[in-house]
């Protein structure tokens, strides 16, 4: 069973409803990112196509193959652009699905991560009540390492 059924005696059930509000608007924020990034991604590609036409790219040099396409030097920012876009292929449909799902992909992280960070602020009381001092942990450490001299000792002693 998921520990998210079987939350710490620690947390109120307001707290409960607070952790379980901001990981549904992570989860949300991510699906919006993605349903927006997906046609992104593809009209990003299908733009390429109009952008290099615009820039005087040949449409037979649109369909891949980038043998050579960067063994002679660049000449200037155009250049670049032009070369580039030759090189993204805006007529193959391998490049135009990868467009799609890193569109996708990128927009899904975009979403995830900023409703996270919008309702970061619910979070704070259950941080505060589940931290662990300094000086609990140094306490915790000190415990331990009694113990492990104690076994070593007891070994020891065998």
């Amino acid at each position: 069973m998921s520990k998210a059924f079987c939350p710490p005696d620690t947390l109120t059930p307001t707290d409960i409803r607070n952790v379980a509000d901001v990981r549904r608007a992570c989860w949300t924020g991510g699906f919006t990112g993605l349903a927006v990034g997906l046609p992104v991604g593809y009209f990003a590609h299908k733009s390429l196509f109009h952008v290099g036409k615009a820039m005087g790219v040949a449409v037979k040099d649109m369909r891949g193959g980038v043998e050579g396409l960067f063994d002679e030097p660049i000449k200037g920012w155009r250049d670049f652009a032009k070369r580039s876009i030759r090189a993204a292929a805006p007529m193959s449909k391998n490049h135009r699905f990868m467009f799609v799902f890193a569109g996708g992909a990128f927009l899904s992280y975009i979403g995830a991560s900023t409703a996270g960070k919008n309702n970061r602020w619910k979070m704070e009381e259950v941080y505060e009540r589940g931290k662990i001092t300094t000086q609990d942990q140094l306490g915790l450490y000190q415990q331990l390492a009694e113990e492990k001299a104690e076994a070593r000792a007891r070994n020891n002693a065998r």
